[in-house]
């Protein structure tokens, strides 16, 4: 019984993960603004940076959960809440990709295809498979494949952020 309540209590891996998982989701928001609105969106070292900006919080919330459970976290209890804040992130900027793309700047959507396709061509990518690709160039698509996308890396990372911060007795 004594369990139960302690896994239901503010300090819960879940919880904390959950509320720093809401935090990185909108820093990733606002860097993702930032980003577009600068031009600087399809930069590696800007891409890098805004993969760090979930880590960050990731390990924010396991030091939090060390800090309120006597400095101790198993590795389990460190990934629950890496993962909740990969979690959130991931359907944070889902969320905010499709709305971005489709409903409030359907134009810089449409430049980055525009790009794309560009930059295929200069490749010498066959017609067909530019054609084939761009079938899957909507913002629905962005967003599924982002959500994938981050909930594969950020796992990752995760993992190695559990391994590195947990405190066992």
């Amino acid at each position: 019984m004594e369990e139960n309540t302690r896994n239901l209590s503010p300090s819960s891996p879940a919880i904390i993960g959950a509320q720093y998982g809401a935090y990185a989701g909108l820093a990733s928001i606002f860097y993702s603004l930032a980003a577009m609105t600068l031009g600087v969106d399809q930069n590696t070292i800007v891409e890098i940076i805004g993969t760090a900006v979930p880590v960050i919080f990731m390990v924010l919330g396991v030091l939090t959960y060390r800090r309120q459970n006597d400095g101790l976290a198993s590795f389990g209890q460190a990934y629950l809440v890496c993962f909740m804040v990969a979690s959130l992130t991931a359907v944070i900027a889902s969320i905010f990709t499709y709305a971005y793309f489709s409903l409030i700047n359907p134009e810089f959507y449409e430049a980055t295809i525009e790009q794309a396709v560009l930059r295929m061509e200069e490749k010498g990518t066959p017609d067909e498979a530019i054609e084939t690709a761009k079938r899957f160039m909507t913002p629905g698509y962005s967003a599924v494949f982002g959500f994938l996308g981050n909930i594969f890396i950020l796992g990752i990372i995760g993992l190695l952020v559990a391994a590195i911060l947990k405190r066992s007795e």
